[in-house]
C-alpha cells in the first residue's frame, strides 16, 4: 500500500484551484491519506489528517455523522451566501468498522425482522444514519436553490470488508471484498446527480 499521498499527485481540489482560484474547497471527515494535511493538497477548510479512529466517538453521535454533516451544511450555506463556487468532499467514518450507531436507531432495527443475507441491526442502523446525512446535504442544496447547478457524486473507496474483525459485510454474489481486486472489492456505488 501507498504510505501517503505524494505531493506530485494532483487532487481534484488542487486541479480546481489551479483553473478556478475563486473556488472554495473543503474536506470534512476522514482524510486517512498521510502525506500531510488536506491543506497541502488544495483544501481551504478541513478536519485535519484524520484516520478511522477519530470516527469512533460514542453517544450521542457514534460515527460523527451528524458532526461532519453539520460542518458540511454550514460550509454550503456560507459559500452560497457569499455567491462563491465550491467543492465539498464529505468522507464519512461510517460505514467502517467498528460498527457504531445511536442506540435508538439500533433498537429500531432490532425490532424488525432480519433479512436472509443481512441481519446485523447495528450495521443497518449505521447505514441509515449515513443515508440521513446525504438527505440533509441534498435538502440544503434544494433549499438554497442551487441543486440545478451543483454536481453531487456519491461513491465509495472500496467494497465491503469481509472475514476480518467481525465485519458484518456480505458481498454475495460478488467474490471477495475490500483489499481484493475481485468484484466484491472494486464494484462500488457511483451515483451522480
Amino acid at each position: 500500500p501507498i504510505g501517503g499521498l505524494p505531493d506530485e499527485e494532483v487532487t481534484i481540489a488542487e486541479f480546481i484551484k489551479e483553473h478556478r482560484p475563486n473556488y472554495a474547497t473543503a474536506h470534512f471527515g476522514k482524510w486517512h491519506m498521510k502525506g500531510g494535511s488536506p491543506t497541502d493538497h488544495g483544501y481551504d477548510q478541513h478536519d485535519g489528517p484524520t484516520s478511522n479512529a477519530e470516527g469512533n466517538a460514542g453517544e450521542p453521535d457514534p460515527k460523527r455523522i451528524g458532526e461532519v454533516t453539520d460542518r458540511s451544511v454550514r460550509f454550503i450555506r456560507e459559500q452560497t451566501a457569499a455567491n462563491r463556487p465550491f467543492l465539498l468532499q464529505v468522507s464519512h467514518y461510517a460505514v467502517h468498522t467498528p460498527v457504531l450507531a445511536r442506540s435508538e436507531t439500533i433498537e429500531k432495527f432490532e425490532a424488525t425482522e432480519s433479512g436472509t443475507v443481512h441481519s446485523n441491526a447495528a450495521y443497518a442502523a449505521m447505514t441509515e444514519e449515513l443515508d440521513g446525512s446525504l438527505e440533509s446535504l441534498l435538502s440544503v442544496l434544494d433549499e438554497l436553490g442551487i441543486s440545478d447547478q451543483t454536481y453531487v457524486i456519491y461513491t465509495s473507496d472500496n467494497g465491503g470488508e469481509i472475514g476480518r474483525g467481525g465485519s458484518p459485510t456480505v458481498n454475495t454474489p460478488l467474490a471477495k471484498g475490500k483489499t481484493h481486486t475481485w468484484e466484491g472489492g472494486i464494484r462500488v456505488p457511483l451515483i451522480i446527480r
